[in-house]
């Protein structure tokens, strides 16, 4: 079964990729609106994990699906986007956040 399970998850990784791929526009848009040092962007669809969210209880919070990108075409200028999950695991495109986008600065 763990062969199964594992090819369960990369079935729905590439779903997931294939997901945020078709809403890369928003996510850009999301990523430029907030912070005015950001003209330029691109994603590590090869970095697309799973993890559970911290809110503070001993069983933790929700699955949170984490991206993580590059502004500017510098590799030192990297962030990640946090999306919520639905029930069949895939990521909620309205629930887009980021707590490292304010690192980003002017080159």
């Amino acid at each position: 079964t763990s062969s199964t399970s594992r090819e369960d998850k990369e079935a729905i990784n590439k779903k997931q990729i294939a997901y945020l791929k078709d809403h890369e526009q928003e996510m850009t848009a999301y990523v430029k609106a907030h912070n005015a040092n950001i003209t330029q962007v691109s994603y590590d669809w090869d970095s697309i994990k799973t993890v559970v969210g911290g809110n503070g209880t001993p069983q933790g919070g929700d699955e949170i699906l984490l991206v993580f990108g590059y502004a500017n075409g510098s590799d030192l200028t990297n962030f990640s986007l946090n999306f919520t999950l639905d029930e069949n695991k895939m990521p909620k495109i309205d629930s887009i956040g980021s707590d490292n986008l304010y690192r980003v600065e002017k080159k």
